[in-house]
């Protein structure tokens, strides 16, 4: 019996922390995080920064990886789209 803990990937997201000094943070809200963790699973923070040759052997070591969209998704407009009919 296999008793390993997925490794879940997580995309994050990129924020600037300070301004002066300039200092840029990539980050995911600890409530997925948490919720990955309360699941059984080790969640791994994917920078935005990796280029495709190191994603593909990241991915190749996950058991899963974790989207969450949040705001982009519930509220097109914040990215410039409008609002499907289907979740007006």
């Amino acid at each position: 019996m296999n008793n390993k803990r997925p490794l879940i990937g997580c995309t994050t997201y990129r924020r600037q922390v300070s301004s002066d000094p300039d200092i840029w943070v990539d980050g995911l809200m600890p409530t997925y995080t948490s919720a990955l963790l309360a699941a059984g699973a080790i969640p791994v923070l994917i920078p935005l920064s990796l280029g495709e040759p190191d994603l593909l052997e990241l991915f190749a070591q996950l058991d899963g990886v974790l989207l969450p969209v949040g705001a982009i998704l519930t509220q097109p407009a914040m990215v410039g789209k409008t609002t499907p009919p289907s979740m007006a």
